[in-house]
């Protein structure tokens, strides 16, 4: 008899596999599908997961929750982008997951939640992530706000058909302002308090007027950080009411420093500003370091 739990099943696929193959031969072809994998089941790993199977060129992961498997089919789009840029190979792919009851026996895993996730992914385009109604259930409001209905569009799968949602990542990931979401709900109203930053040399002051401002590896944010373990669209600050946010989108994680206290750590998360300190993107930092951001809140 199998044993039933409850997980986040996660399928990611090479999109255009065939088109490799043509453009760039058997050997190189076969190259990059096969870093390409690797990189996925390791992003499996660094998130808890665990890889059930590969198949041709699919991935067939699970999780304990859609935390996690969110966390994970981001990180996974961003790497592929990134072995994309380094092999010149147009190499890109879909991402589905659902989160439901599954049946265990072995290394096999059964029932509808996985058959949802399968149907999910091959629905998915190229850099795209989608997801079911129960898996978007099961994340923090700030990845709500960002799982947004796909219109038009349900899965054969379940009973009166399933509700298909993306999950937006990278250059497209933006706050979604929604009513029932309480905690990601957005003012503008003047107040007195700034926000001062520094990097290497550079400064920003953000006051209750200001847009949001974005940090991350990439350049199109308003304060670009080149490093290893820093996300393209790694993490930002808004104003809420009457204090300032910081809010994490990132793989590995943001880290508040504040002199002579224990530094906060965020992961797909968020916490307000006080005070004056330094914020660490990716990693733990001391302020000297070269990647530190400095900041202070001021009346």
């Amino acid at each position: 008899m199998g044993e039933e739990t409850r997980l986040a099943v996660l399928f990611a696929d090479i999109s255009g596999s065939t088109r490799l193959y043509e453009q760039l031969g058997n050997d190189r072809a076969r190259q990059v599908t096969s870093r390409c994998l690797e990189r996925l089941m390791g992003v499996t790993r660094q998130f808890g997961g665990r890889v059930v199977k590969t198949i041709g060129d699919e991935v067939m992961t699970v999780f304990d929750n859609a935390v996690m498997a969110s966390g994970a089919a981001t990180c996974m789009q961003e790497e592929v982008q990134d072995l994309d840029a380094e092999m010149g190979a147009h190499l890109k792919i879909r991402v589905g997951f659902s989160y439901g009851p599954v049946l265990l026996e072995g290394h096999e895993i059964f029932g509808e939640t996985v058959i949802l996730a399968s149907e999910v992914c091959a629905r998915a385009k190229p850099d795209q992530i989608l997801l079911t109604e129960a898996a978007r259930a099961g994340l923090d409001p700030i990845l709500r706000a960002n799982a947004r209905p796909v219109p038009n569009e349900r899965l054969r799968s379940g009973r009166g058909g399933v509700a298909v949602f993306e999950l937006t990542w990278g250059d497209k990931a933006e706050i979604t302002l929604s009513s029932e979401e309480d905690e990601v709900v957005q003012t503008r109203e003047p107040a007195g308090l700034r926000l001062e930053l520094s990097f290497q040399g550079e400064s920003w002051t953000l006051d209750g007027n200001s847009p949001g401002f974005t940090m991350g590896r990439g350049r199109e944010n308003d304060l670009a950080v080149v490093g290893s373990a820093i996300s393209r669209a790694h993490a930002w600050i808004e104003f809420r009411r009457d204090r300032f946010v910081l809010i994490d989108r990132s793989s590995n994680g943001t880290w508040i420093h504040w002199p002579g206290e224990p530094a906060c750590f965020l992961h797909r998360d968020q916490h307000d500003l006080t005070g004056a300190g330094h914020l660490s993107l990716g990693e733990s930092l001391a302020p000297e370091a070269p990647l530190a951001v400095t900041f202070a809140v001021r009346e």
